[in-house]
């Protein structure tokens, strides 16, 4: 019914058909996307919604795809995705295999026939695939396109803390949810087998968009947002939503460390869990369980992935397991106190990669030279793109 395709319960459905026109979107013509752009992000921010979990999750994916192809906030030049392409070098050491030129000039090529225009213009205004003008920009960028990357960028970095603010009320719904949960006799329903991998499903999503979300951030937008979250943090206890406020830290801590200096000292420096760190690790004893428990379950979500900055708050980091496990008669505390202590070690002495900043539109290829292309991969060949994590004698030295 095209009468009905603007009405609020299409909206799930509106979400998934931009999540997968995204990315053709921006390979075919990046203007299409960027001139709506802030108009889909004031629209779809209302679906972030605490009691509608179905449209929660399509917005996250709509949001986890979006930030993997458009940077949020910076000043990043509209590339020219118009030019041909030539087929990559890859050497033969990568381990990939290069079919053919020119895919998606091919499989875009039925767009430039005139049968496929005219059967757009014959559409009558009441058709869903109804367009005022079919004229797509083939020969290069409009002369406003830069304009509009510029805006794209801007309205990005202002959604940011906005989004920011949709996650916190989610973490805080957490407990009411569990409320409602209980009936009269006070004791919590049980949760079935499809609640749990609803559960689950949820988390990994939250997580991943996440993780993308500040990995794609330019280094004003993400010092913004990190402030945004320590304040949350400093300012709240919301025990019923420890996993998911943990996974909000794991991704401040996990995706921005200094890569200007060599490859042994790529995660030195990590600004987002030096913050977390003096919020999270503060005063434990003078708090209550409660609290005491929330903030040692957000810590070991932040350190999971944190790479060598570890090292220099080791001592906190002690101090923090030492109380939780002093308390043996709390099994609540005793038990995230070992969850903070597995996960200090495993991030000390495994080997990981890092989600340092592999956003196509930032990533450098070569001396001065970016990926180009608005929905283009990233290339993981070559060995400039993936950045690991490798347990220096140090490290070692600490989990030993």
């Amino acid at each position: 019914d095209v009468s009905s395709v603007n009405l609020s319960h299409q909206a799930p459905a509106a979400l998934s058909a931009l999540s997968r026109l995204l990315q053709p979107g921006l390979r075919r013509d990046p203007s299409i996307i960027l001139s709506r752009l802030p108009e889909i992000l004031r629209l779809t921010l209302a679906g972030i919604d605490s009691n509608d979990q179905s449209k929660t999750l399509r917005t996250l994916i709509f949001y986890r795809n979006l930030v993997m192809w458009v940077p949020v906030g910076g000043s990043a030049n509209l590339p020219n995705v118009y030019e041909s392409k030539k087929a990559l070098d890859r050497g033969g050491a990568d381990g990939t295999m290069h079919v053919s030129d020119n895919l998606n000039e091919v499989r875009y090529s039925i767009t430039d026939s005139p049968i496929y225009k005219r059967a757009f213009e014959s559409l009558p205004e009441s058709s869903v695939f109804f367009q005022a003008s079919i004229t797509t920009n083939l020969d290069g960028p409009d002369v406003d396109a830069d304009t509009s990357m510029r805006e794209a960028m801007l309205t990005m970095s202002d959604w940011s803390l906005a989004f920011l603010d949709r996650v916190y009320e989610i973490l805080r719904a957490a407990g009411e949810q569990e409320k409602v949960g209980k009936g009269h006799s006070g004791v919590a329903s049980r949760h079935t087998s499809v609640d749990v991998a609803q559960a689950k499903n949820f988390s990994r999503i939250m997580k991943e968009t996440l993780c993308y979300f500040f990995s794609s951030m330019d280094d004003e937008t993400f010092v913004s947002a990190l402030r945004s979250v320590t304040k949350f943090l400093e300012e709240e206890t919301l025990p019923h939503a420890a996993k998911d406020a943990s996974l909000l830290c794991q991704a401040v801590a996990s995706t921005r460390f200094d890569l200007s200096g060599n490859g042994d000292c790529v995660t030195d420096k990590n600004p987002g869990f030096d913050a977390l760190m003096s919020v999270l690790a503060e005063d434990l004893e003078h708090r209550s369980n409660k609290s005491a428990i929330y903030r040692l379950r957000c810590l070991a979500g932040a350190v999971r992935f944190a790479g060598r900055a570890v090292i220099k708050h080791r001592e906190k980091i002690i101090s923090a397991v030492e109380y939780a496990l002093s308390k043996p008669g709390d099994k609540h505390l005793f038990k995230t106190g070992c969850k903070l202590l597995r996960h200090s070690l495993s991030s000390q002495c495994e080997i990981y990669p890092i989600s340092q900043c592999s956003h196509p539109m930032r990533s450098i290829v070569g001396e001065g030279l970016r990926i180009e292309g608005m929905g283009k991969s990233a290339q993981l060949h070559g060995g400039a793109l993936i950045h690991w994590h490798v347990p220096s004698s140090e490290q070692i030295d600490f989990t030993a």
